[in-house]
């Protein structure tokens, strides 16, 4: 019907479900005892306490680009060891580093199919040439779809802050290297 907005409100705005990587990177460049006021435009004004680093990695025995690949994981609050993330794909590591941190926090709900929908996008940038995919026809748009992508595009930009942080060089850690729009 023309006029008509379908809207899907996801359980967890992004500034709520990526707070907690940004608590770490602030605990990394500021301390522990520090605490940051985040302005979020049109939304809130909010004091974040920037929190003890969880501990998986000890850091203190790690050294140059370990410790940088500990501080990284630990950031982020991933699953995975410091020395796997070093051994993925640059392109692959933020799509593994959020969707480790999406299925392990209860502020998503994520469907399998939805996964897999996420993956399949993500991936199929590296899998086809341009072509084939500029000839991608998408008839039906879902609202939940595209604000999964909007929020995965927003975790990528927290990956790449905590590559930041750590002097990662990141680089093809961009939005538009997983989502072409469609």
């Amino acid at each position: 019907e023309q006029g008509c907005t379908v809207e899907y409100q996801p359980k967890t705005p992004s500034l709520t479900l990526y707070q907690p990587i940004r608590q770490a990177c602030y605990s990394v460049v500021l301390g522990p005892d520090a605490s940051v006021t985040e302005n979020c435009a049109g939304i809130s004004t909010q004091t974040v306490p920037c929190g003890e680093l969880r501990g998986r990695v000890d850091l203190a025995a790690a050294s140059g680009e370990e410790k940088k690949w500990g501080v990284f994981v630990e950031c982020l609050g991933v699953t995975f060891s410091a020395a796997l993330a070093a051994e993925l794909p640059t392109q692959f590591l933020g799509l593994c580093c959020i969707l480790n941190y999406w299925y392990h926090t209860d502020l998503m709900d994520l469907q399998t199919w939805e996964v897999d929908a996420l993956i399949a996008q993500a991936v199929s940038q590296y899998a086809k040439d341009v072509p084939s995919i500029q000839r991608i026809l998408v008839t039906v748009v879902n609202p939940r779809a595209i604000t999964l992508s909007a929020q995965f595009a927003r975790g990528v930009e927290a990956v790449l802050q905590t590559a930041s942080i750590t002097g990662l060089p990141l680089e093809p850690l961009l939005p538009h290297h997983y989502f072409d729009g469609r």
